[in-house]
């Protein structure tokens, strides 16, 4: 009798331990999953809340853009103008290679080589006028030459960062317009690394067009170096996007 009940209470105790067992797993899948929606809903709330200050700073920028519009009307018509020249010049550009080059579509045209040239050459004189800058500050200029970089300096920020910002991205979206156009890259040793492959001249396209674009950008921001809205727009909208695309 003795061991029938230790046998019975062994067992007994087996059954508990499974109900037990399964409840605890079961209660564990439930927080899992409680967890898991909770972090689905904070990532809503989190991109939610950035959308919406990117918004904000976006209407708050296009606001003072139009308050400084009023203020200096002939300063906006010489960026309006440098816009208009730098889109014109950008569309334009890609299709040179049949007249320069003898071939369309060039690999050289067709690249963001030469506006990656623009943009060294551009920072490189950005820094010679920051260098300026600061002997101005120190008091080691004169006059003249104090007013010297001044205009340079506002050449640079209204007149060469804009044309070449929208040169960039101009040539960009031409290089992106000429992937569904027929038409293989030419022009040695690019056109023997493709091999006029479709896919890969679309790659090469595609590459170089989104160089151009973040060449662009890189323009807009030395004339936009000091608007303290511009880059607070600047670090919303990189808020907005995953970590690897905005290093």
């Amino acid at each position: 009798m003795a061991e029938e009940a230790l046998r019975g209470a062994k067992q007994a105790s087996k059954v508990v331990c499974g109900v037990a067992g399964g409840a605890g797993k079961k209660a564990g899948e439930a927080i899992n999953d409680a967890k898991t929606y909770y972090d689905r809903a904070s990532q809503i709330y989190d991109t939610g809340a950035k959308f919406t200050r990117a918004s904000s700073a976006a209407t708050v920028g296009l606001i003072k853009a139009r308050d400084w519009i009023k203020e200096n009307p002939g300063k906006a018509a010489m960026v309006s103008f440098s816009l208009v020249l730098g889109v014109r010049m950008g569309a334009s550009f890609p299709g040179l290679d049949s007249v320069l080059l003898g071939s369309h579509p060039h690999w050289l045209t067709h690249s963001a080589l030469p506006v990656f040239g623009l943009q060294k050459l551009s920072e490189k004189f950005d820094r010679h006028l920051r260098k300026q800058e600061e002997l101005i500050a120190q008091g080691q200029l004169n006059e003249a030459e104090r007013k010297r970089v001044e205009f340079e300096r506002k050449m640079t920020k209204y007149v060469g960062a804009p044309l070449l910002g929208a040169f960039s991205c101009a040539a960009g979206a031409a290089m992106f317009a000429q992937i569904v156009q027929p038409g293989q890259i030419t022009g040695a040793p690019i056109s023997w690394l493709l091999g006029g492959n479709p896919f890969l001249d679309g790659v090469w396209l595609f590459a170089n067009g989104v160089i151009c674009f973040h060449q662009g950008y890189k323009f807009f921001m030395i004339a936009l170096a000091d608007q303290e809205e511009v880059a607070r727009v600047v670090r919303e909208i990189k808020g907005l996007l995953p970590a690897v695309a905005t290093s």
